[in-house]
């Protein structure tokens, strides 16, 4: 058994960032049924040169989060979508923590998953296994990130007055 823990600082306070999620989950389940396709891209160095392994997992909130129950933890779990090996399933949970800044918050990704294939997925792993599943977990807060973010905006920026009112105050 292996663990991933990763951190992406979120620039949207603490205190709305719980809200944010649980809507950031709810549209996920409303239009998905709680379940996102995530495409990873991770390099791979060979003698000099560097190509990527490319993977879609699916990102599963839908059988471990109950909606009215919602807040500072997000059970996650992932899987590769067509199975070639080289991403493992994952089991964890987000977090919602504070950060430096009153104006941002740290989301947590924790947990653990087991190599494929066995003894040769453990080599693999400790060679190039755990890097991808980095990438990935890193890859999924990244996106949640931007998701949480813009929601932010979209609520800082939205106007006070209708459409019509802002010629009255030019």
């Amino acid at each position: 058994m292996a663990s991933i823990l990763a951190h992406r600082n979120v620039n949207v306070p603490l205190v709305l960032s719980a809200a944010y999620l649980r809507r950031y989950v709810q549209e996920l389940f409303s239009k998905h049924k709680g379940v996102m396709t995530l495409s990873v891209a991770s390099p791979v160095r060979r003698s000099g040169s560097t190509a990527a392994v490319r993977e879609e997992v699916v990102v599963d909130f839908a059988k471990m989060v109950h909606l009215k129950l919602l807040t500072g933890q997000t059970a996650v779990v992932w899987r590769p979508v067509h199975g070639s090996g080289m991403i493992p399933s994952f089991s964890g949970q987000l977090t919602l923590s504070d950060a430096e800044s009153p104006e941002s918050c740290l989301l947590s990704l924790e947990g653990s998953y087991t190599p494929p294939l066995g003894p040769v997925g453990a080599a693999f792993d400790a060679i190039l296994g755990h890097t991808i599943a980095s990438n990935t977990a890193q890859r999924l807060l990244t996106s949640i990130a931007q998701d949480l973010e813009n929601m932010h905006r979209e609520t800082r920026i939205s106007p006070i007055f209708g459409a019509g009112d802002d010629a009255v105050l030019g």
